[in-house]
This record gives C-alpha cells, structure tokens and sequence, in this order.
C-alpha cells in the first residue's frame, strides 16, 4: 500500500527545519533547542528541506499485515 505519511514519495518535510534548509529558533519541531546553531545549514536534511520519511523508511510503501488467527487443535493446544 502506498505510504499514507508522504503519499509515497519515500520523503517528508524536515521536522527540524521545517523545509526552510537552515535552522532557526523558530519552526521545525524542536524550536529552541538549536539556539547555538540558528542560521546554520540543517545537518538533518543535508540543504534540501525534506528527510526519509519514518513511516516507510523513505520505500513509499507500507505493507499491511494481520498475524494468523488462532485455533486449537485435536490436542487442545494453540497453534497458528
């Protein structure tokens, strides 16, 4: 199934630059905590606002699983 996450292009905007490809005390995810790095080049994206996207590991796939139901057998124990 295709990646609902980026809409599988495998990449999504850069949750510590926030796509702006510098880091500032404002945006992205973390604001503050790169107050000794604002203006400075983001080392997550590498200077193009966009990063591997964590739901598919930049693939643009996800693949949907279900484990196998459980039954019991002649013995009464459990097996898939």
């Amino acid at each position: 199934h295709e990646c609902e996450s980026c809409n599988g292009s495998g990449e999504q905007t850069c949750r510590f630059c926030g796509g702006t490809h510098f880091l500032s005390a404002m945006g992205g995810e973390t604001d503050a905590l790169f107050l000794e790095g604002i203006g400075k080049d983001c080392p997550v994206c590498n200077d193009d606002g966009v990063e591997v996207c964590n739901a598919c590991a930049g693939t643009g796939v996800v693949f949907k699983w279900s484990p196998p139901s459980l039954s019991r057998n002649h013995t009464g124990s459990f097996h898939p």
